[in-house]
């Protein structure tokens, strides 16, 4: 965390500010780190593209929602969770479609962590799964499927479903299905199914 507040202090950049704190007020020795505030850190900064675990609070300053928007974009496309402060719903909901998050929350931060039946965990490069409630069971519980076809030539439409297709049967059963109408509506297998189905009751 030192080593973090000290590249930022180096930084050559104008805008680069520390508005409170700094690591000159730390102590490795004593395990402290004083509350600091910087003021535009650089982008690549390590206090702007890692995990701070810490009292350091980068503030980034924007004008508009384009380029708050595109500066978080380039820091991390995919945030643990994401606060937005407006009055406006739209403006809100226009922040939450162009930054996906693992979470989101309007004009307050942490609640959503507090309410046990809220999903928490990130999203692409901060986190994968979600765990907490319900999605605790859901994260440690496989769900297996097991289905059973039962032996019967009358399921396996006498033959037509596999190679060699019945024979002559088979033949008239490939031909109409290449020549079947193209129904939207009709996936492949229901074509299959209704093709099959004519034929056996066709004899």
């Amino acid at each position: 965390l030192v080593a973090m507040i000290a590249e930022v202090e180096n930084e050559k950049n104008s805008s680069t500010k520390i508005l409170y704190g700094g690591s000159v007020a730390c102590s490795v020795k004593e395990k402290y780190i004083v509350p600091t505030v910087i003021l535009n850190p650089p982008p690549g900064s390590r206090v702007m593209i890692e995990e701070i675990f810490g009292p350091i609070l980068p503030i980034a300053v924007y004008r508009t929602d384009e380029e708050a928007i595109s500066f978080s974009q380039k820091i991390c496309r995919t945030p643990l969770t994401m606060y937005v402060f407006t009055k406006s719903k739209q403006r809100y909901e226009k922040y939450m479609a162009r930054i996906p998050s693992g979470s989101a929350m309007r004009n307050d931060t942490l609640l959503q962590f507090a309410i046990p039946d809220f999903p928490f965990g990130g999203i692409g490069t901060s986190g994968i799964g979600k765990y907490q409630g319900k999605a605790s069971f859901d994260a440690f519980t496989h769900k297996k499927t097991s289905q059973y076809h039962p032996c019967l030539s009358l399921l396996d439409a006498y033959g037509l479903r596999y190679h060699p297709h019945g024979g002559g049967r088979g033949k008239i059963f490939l031909a109409a299905l290449k020549y079947s109408p193209n129904i939207p509506v009709l996936s492949l297998s229901m074509k299959i199914l209704l093709l099959t189905s004519i034929l056996i009751l066709a004899g």
